[in-house]
């Protein structure tokens, strides 16, 4: 194997290395990451999440469209999307009674993908130290 076969092994094997966190988590939590989106950003929000673990599930890594697809759904957790008057997430939360269990949970799962993508990262970036602290050139 040449140099650059290296190379692009090491960093195939690292992004699916990385990607596992995610990957756990949707196949755990799909269905309170279904339900949850639909609550905050309809269903276009639902076929979002059913796209990304379907490619997930597929692929078995990130690649860059799931990646576009992680980061909105994130931000639909994170209820980023509370300027644009197309995307009333905030309104959809503000509903949602105070007492009502349905906001833990959807702190829970908004915390529980943050931690995710950071722990992908994390692995991706360890990986491919590994995988270049292994290659003496």
């Amino acid at each position: 194997m040449n140099n650059n076969t290296e190379v692009t092994v090491a960093a195939a094997l690292a992004q699916k290395c990385g990607a596992k966190p995610i990957v756990q988590l949707f196949r755990q939590r799909y269905a309170d990451l279904w339900h949850l989106s639909r609550i905050l950003g309809g269903y276009e929000a639902c076929r979002l999440v059913e796209r990304c673990a379907a490619s997930l599930k597929e692929h078995g890594y990130i690649d860059g469209q799931t990646k576009i697809m992680i980061d909105q759904i994130s931000s639909i957790f994170q209820l980023e999307e509370n300027h644009d008057p197309e995307k009333p997430l905030l309104g959809y939360f503000a509903v949602i009674d105070p007492s009502d269990p349905l906001r833990a949970e959807i702190r829970e799962i908004s915390d529980l993908l943050s931690a995710a993508i950071k722990n992908s990262i994390n692995q991706t970036k360890c990986s491919l130290k590994d995988s270049s602290a292994k290659d003496p050139a």
